[in-house]
């Protein structure tokens, strides 16, 4: 009996135990503020902390508290066109507030970061879930009261929607998602409701108009619950009450009214600041779709179906039968009410709503399930039936765990659940290492594979050692703890260059001697010498030391750049044993495009589209194409038709066509055709961009010709798009044959055009102990005047920076001004730095330019520092460059320090301006 009175404490103490043992917030994979938490409680820090409404600072905290792989990154800005808003609403900020201000608090008194995301704020929203989930339950048990006096049934009613539901991972590991609070908000309505058709005190009344506006604003679908006043007055006479006051009655709608009103001014305040208008629909094209609803999926898949993961909500149906016994009105109100509910949340574009497990739409109302519960112990009575009620508990409250549990280790392999993988994997904890790919997806597989008895193509083993114990055969390869990264397997990937989707999958049989750190799969694209796309994968968490298990990678390919380009998968192993690793196979999977699933790993890739213009010369020439009088039937690559280029006809066909090149289109152009001629004829090929018919950029490349004039060879240049500045509108691209005595022929000629997704810079840590510090030199140049040592390339440009001139490198200038900075002004150069900053603009999307920092002894160099500015700009900006460099041991107050930019040799060009070097040394 005493025992009862404390259930909601003894459930919040188990959740409390669940919490420590499954969640770590110091994990940067497992922090509280997550997911769609982030949207909901960006409102907090933005206000108090970054006075910033449009909600600047994300790259900041993902930088500092997520995964730099940016898995875990969300982006909740909304740009309406007159103003970004939070895509979530501020209904759980609102519920945060002072857990927020104890998290800041804690934060300035414990000596973390007051940002928002350290670690006191992550712990506050925790216990904020706890607190409501809290508060939740004694409202839930003063809402049963009304319908039983039994308190055995109201204890179980409790236990079995705490304990058997997905209530606990939207609470114990998902707190700051929005489920848990609307808990809280619709049994507080619920509750407010029921008292007020009951005692019909305004202030009742007042408080349901309260909760509601608290509802809508935390999740506006959740205002479906007014729907729910049938059931909940209980009586047609009762609800035709309950409205008349509400409506007509002045001491009822002035009070309510106002409570209605109070929150729900919340984000109508915030939207028309920030754009204007009172209404915004911040989801963009995210919508329900009313006529094709998902209903039996949303019941009844093994993905994420409702009612296969939470069984206890059949059970709970039986409860229906004591309520169409005690009210048929109360009986079918509820049965519609859950019906519409139903089906209106299954209208949803993504009707698994991303849940983690059943439904998680489903858990804001489920003090229906509650009450069903407590119907089927009134329907059963004292009769003997009773005692099979707990047990009934008790087992969907065991099942619940048991996969809640399994799904926190990620029993199942990536992808949707099917029966299959249900039933197979019903009673496993051990965790799926592969991926479901859908066969009736794949149009195209190519597989190569090593059981490593014997040298295969492609596959690079010579660096490897091998054991004789092997998973199959009588050897397996050994990735030793000591070495670096290691490459395996290795192929051109022209054939793939026009293929997407594609998906690489990666699998074999393994064996750690310790499963203590990280099995890394590095896929990489590109060339020897450049990577343009790295995508990594730790394999260990699913394996078991000492026992050979299989295990697969698969990632989405980028765009295939260039015919020349190869892809790179290579291992890493940083744990503290060797691994075996037997039975690798590699497999190309062409997809029917262009939706890509998101169970399997995106490559890093900065193409955003791609299209392509191909010509064989074989048809006549149509826009974009032109200049048909160089087609010549006398040589060919393909069918029988090329374009002739020499002296008395120098200009190739043509390829002419409008293109708004703004801020918002960066790309690049790739040109490809086979071409053939001999090594003393002169070829470029023209790149002409011009805005309203007026030149703004002429750019040309030499064409490499190879062997005699009757071999054909294949021609790739690629040109960025030209920066924003220069506004052009229109592109034309030809051959042009300058110098030599034969014929120069074409044919097959491609023209892509490439854009960029939006460039983001990540944020970058400002300098630290900058407080602790002193400056005993600082140099500076904005190149307004000549500066010394005079070096580099000066320029008098438009759009410098700051006054007119700027510093100009490019590949007939590679080094840029140099500061040579003596260190004489340091006495000791213990604790001494070197901070670098300067303004930079790049005219192509990724820098390959770097900073250096060169410490010099008696004129030679003995530490080298670079900076590689790849990721730390943006095409056509002025961007903050940032570097601090310890000075190395060993370096004295008569040494010093050369700093400058350096450019590799390509077709960059890049500015410089405010350029400043300080030495700094500890107070």
């Amino acid at each position: 009996m005493r025992l009862r009175k404390f259930i909601p404490e003894i459930i919040v103490l188990v959740y409390a135990v669940l919490f420590l043992v499954t969640k770590n917030p110091s994990n940067e994979w497992d922090r509280v503020i997550v997911s769609d938490g982030k949207g909901y409680y960006a409102y907090l820090p933005a206000l108090f902390i970054y006075h910033d409404t449009d909600f600047g600072f994300i790259d900041q905290y993902e930088t500092d508290y997520y995964p730099a792989s940016r898995q875990l990154y969300k982006d909740y800005r909304f740009d309406t066109g007159n103003g970004i808003v939070n895509k979530y609403f501020p209904g759980p900020a609102l519920l945060w507030l002072p857990f927020f201000a104890a998290g800041h608090a804690s934060a300035a008194l414990l000596g973390y970061a007051t940002d928002g995301y350290s670690l006191p704020y992550q712990w506050a929203i925790a216990i904020a879930a706890f607190f409501y989930f809290w508060l939740a339950l004694l409202v839930l048990r003063k809402i049963l009261r009304f319908y039983t006096k039994n308190e055995n049934a109201i204890a179980w009613s409790l236990v079995a929607t705490a304990l058997a539901t997905n209530l606990i991972y939207y609470t114990v590991n998902a707190g700051c998602q929005v489920h848990v609070y609307d808990f809280f908000l619709i049994n507080a309505f619920v509750y407010s409701v029921l008292a007020a058709c009951k005692w019909g005190k305004t202030s009742y009344f007042a408080s349901a108009a309260f909760m509601l506006g608290m509802i809508i604003i935390s999740r506006p679908q959740n205002g479906l619950i007014v729907f729910a006043l049938p059931f909940i007055c209980g009586s047609r006479e009762s609800l035709k009450l309950f409205i008349t006051k509400v409506f007509t009655k002045i001491r009822f709608l002035i009070p309510s009214a106002l409570s209605l009103m109070i929150p729900l001014l919340v984000p109508v305040s915030w939207w028309y600041i920030k754009t204007g208008h009172f209404l915004v629909y911040s989801y963009g094209k995210e919508s329900y779709d009313l006529l094709n609803p998902h209903l039996f999926p949303f019941l009844f898949s093994f993905e994420k179906g409702w009612l296969l993961y939470t069984p206890i909500a059949v059970f709970a149906a039986l409860g229906f039968v004591f309520l169409f016994k005690k009210s048929k009105w109360q009986f079918f109100s509820l049965a519609g009410f859950l019906f519409f509910l139903v089906y209106f949340m299954s209208s949803w574009w993504v009707w698994t709503y991303t849940s983690y497990v059943s439904q998680r739409v489903m858990i804001d109302f489920y003090v229906f399930i509650a009450l069903l519960l407590v119907f089927i112990f009134e329907w059963i009575g004292k009769s003997r039936k009773r005692l099979i009620v707990p047990f009934i508990l008790t087992g969907f409250i065991a099942l619940n765990l048991l996969q809640h549990f399994q799904q926190l280790i990620w029993i199942y392999p990536a992808g949707p659940v099917t029966a299959k993988v249900y039933f197979s994997n019903f009673f496993s904890f051990s965790r799926g290492t592969t991926y479901m790919i859908p066969g009736d997806e794949i149009t195209g597989e190519q597989t190569y594979s090593t059981d490593f008895e014997k040298e295969e193509p492609l596959f690079q083993t010579t660096r490897f050692s091998f054991s004789d114990a092997a998973y199959s055969g009588r050897k397996a390869l050994i990735l030793d703890t000591l070495s670096k990264s290691k490459l395996i397997f290795a192929r051109g990937m022209s054939d793939y260059k026009e293929v997407q989707p594609l998906i690489l999958k990666i699998g074999a049989w393994y064996n750690p001697n310790s499963t203590d750190s990280t099995l890394t799969i590095n896929v990489s694209v590109g060339n020897s010498k450049k990577k343009y796309s790295t995508t990594p994968h730790n394999l260990m968490p699913g394996l078991n030391s000492g026992q050979w298990k299989y295990a697969e990678m698969a990632v989405y390919l980028p765009y295939i750049r260039s015919v020349s380009d190869s892809l790179f998968i290579s291992f890493k192993n940083l744990s503290k044993g060797n691994v075996q690793i037997d039975n690798l196979h590699v497999e190309f999977l062409k997809m029917r495009g262009p939706y890509h699933h998101d169970w399997i790993l995106p490559a890093e890739d900065p193409v955003d589209t791609a299209i392509l213009y191909r010509n064989d010369l074989e048809k006549p020439l149509v826009v974009p194409w032109g200049n048909a009088g160089t087609i010549s039937s006398q040589q060919s690559y393909s069918g029988a038709k090329s374009s002739c280029i020499r002296l008395s006809a120098p200009y190739s066909v043509g390829f002419e066509k409008e293109f708004n090149f703004t801020k918002e289109s960066d790309g690049y152009l790739r040109v490809c055709s086979r071409i053939m001629g001999d090594s003393l004829s002169q070829v470029l090929l023209v790149f002409d961009f011009s805005s309203k018919g007026k030149q703004v950029l002429y750019k040309t490349y030499p064409v490499i010709l190879k062997g005699n004039s009757t071999s054909w060879n294949i021609s790739e240049i690629f040109r960025e798009f030209p920066v924003a500045l220069l506004k052009a509108d229109e592109i034309k691209i030809y051959y042009w044959y300058q110098k030599g005595q034969n014929s120069v022929y074409i044919d097959d000629i491609q023209v892509d055009m490439v854009k960029y997704k939006p460039a983001v810079i990540p944020w970058r840590k400002p300098f630290t102990g900058i407080n602790n510090t002193e400056t005993v030199q600082t140099v500076c140049c904005d190149f307004e005047q000549i500066c010394q040592p005079e070096s580099g390339y000066r320029s008098e440009v438009s759009d410098a920076f700051s006054g007119k001139y700027v510093n100009v490198i490019n590949s007939i200038y590679p080094f840029s001004f140099s500061h040579f900075v003596p260190l004489n002004a340091l006495r000791n150069n213990k604790g001494g730095s070197v901070f670098i900053t300067a303004k930079v603009n790049s005219d192509h999307h990724i820098s390959e330019a770097a900073l250096v920092a060169d410490f010099r002894q008696k004129g030679k160099s003995v530490s080298y520092h670079p900076d590689y500015l790849h990721g730390q700009t943006i095409k056509g900006k002025w961007n903050q460059v940032d570097f601090k460099v310890n000075i190395p041991e060993g370096i004295t107050a008569n040494d010093s320090v050369l700093v400058y930019f350096y450019l590799p040799k390509n077709d960059e060009e890049m500015m410089v301006d405010d350029f400043c070097v300080s030495i700094k040394k500890k107070k």
